[in-house]
């Protein structure tokens, strides 16, 4: 079982491209009236991003570039204690805004800013 395992393991090409690297993973948590991500800059590319919702009221997750019109993506209304998954890409040298979408939220003060490097590091 062992030798099977090394040996798909020496089998699968490995990653060299930052295309191929692995994703940037974040947890966002909106609470009333907050969201918070665990941390305030991120690579370029792929990016998972968990949003966590820890209060007592539904919130959303929504992702938009700071130049940007329309969102990047959604999670659509989360209700409390919910936790769901948004897969997209990041792109390079950008401000994204993390926030709800929901009502008032917004201007409540639940977002968030999140900082993409220039590189992969």
């Amino acid at each position: 079982m062992v030798a099977c395992a090394a040996a798909l393991a020496l089998a699968l090409p490995a990653a060299t491209s930052a295309s191929d690297a692995s994703p940037t993973r974040l947890l966002a948590t909106g609470f009333e009236f907050d969201v918070r991500v665990s941390t305030g800059t991120v690579n370029p590319g792929r990016a998972i991003v968990q949003f966590r919702n820890t209060g007592e009221d539904p919130h959303d997750l929504t992702i938009q570039r700071s130049d940007a019109g329309a969102p990047l993506a959604s999670t659509g209304e989360v209700q409390p204690g919910g936790l769901v998954k948004i897969d997209t890409r990041l792109r390079k040298a950008s401000h994204f805004y993390f926030y709800c979408s929901l009502l008032d939220h917004r201007q409540l003060g639940m977002e968030a800013l999140v900082k993409v490097r220039r590189h992969r590091r």
